[in-house]
């Protein structure tokens, strides 16, 4: 009787051995168990903030659903990590802009200049994207461009080209020049009136 009870105590030992490193192995959160959203793994150029507008889910909730993923000061993300994109509600689609993608070189200033959209309008609109102190951008990230202020509705944005002014886009598009000048005022550069080559100019 005693040999049969040990028996039986050494076999629940073994399997308690066995099922333990399985256990251990499943998602270490709560959002394992989430019955909306789905499993994501870090690519390279990943980051919380290109995640987010790629996905529409804010930082904040991703981070809520991955508190193992989040890792002071920096919040770096490593390939191969995986995540839990939760569900969510997605800001509506803004009727009027563009998205744009980061280059070497810019920052909140740069893209001001060159969209005619203030930069208090920019970090507004791409809330993920501010980084105090410094707010530096990163090249890569994804930044949502909204149309001018002032009530101005773009039919669609253009790039400047060598060659191009105020007259020669006016000419081509059908704008007359002060409508074009309203619409992108920060372009507007007396006495000159110079525009530069990869301006990006609301065409109202």
């Amino acid at each position: 009787m005693k040999t049969r009870w040990l028996i039986g105590l050494s076999l629940a030992l073994v399997l308690a051995l066995l099922i333990g490193p399985v256990a251990q192995a499943a998602p270490n959160d709560a959002s394992a168990v989430q019955s909306c959203g789905y499993w994501y793994t870090v690519q390279p150029g990943d980051s919380w903030s290109r995640i987010s507008a790629r996905t529409g889910i804010s930082i904040a909730a991703l981070q809520a659903a991955n508190p193992g993923l989040v890792r002071p000061p920096q919040n770096w993300l490593f390939v191969g990590d995986t995540m839990w994109i939760p569900c969510g509600a997605p800001p509506p689609p803004p009727t009027c802009g563009f998205w744009y993608t980061v280059r070497a070189g810019d920052s909140w200033s740069r893209i001001s200049a060159r969209t005619g959209i203030s930069v208090g309008a920019l970090q507004a609109a791409n809330p993920g994207l501010v980084r105090p102190p410094q707010n530096w951008l990163y090249i890569g990230d994804i930044m949502w461009i909204p149309c001018g202020s002032g009530g101005t509705t773009c039919a669609y944005h253009y790039t400047v080209q060598r060659g191009d002014s105020w007259f020669v886009i006016s000419r081509a598009t059908g704008v007359p020049v002060g409508t074009l000048q309203a619409a992108n005022s920060s372009m507007v550069r007396p006495p000159s009136y110079v525009i530069y080559v990869g301006e990006v100019m609301c065409i109202p």
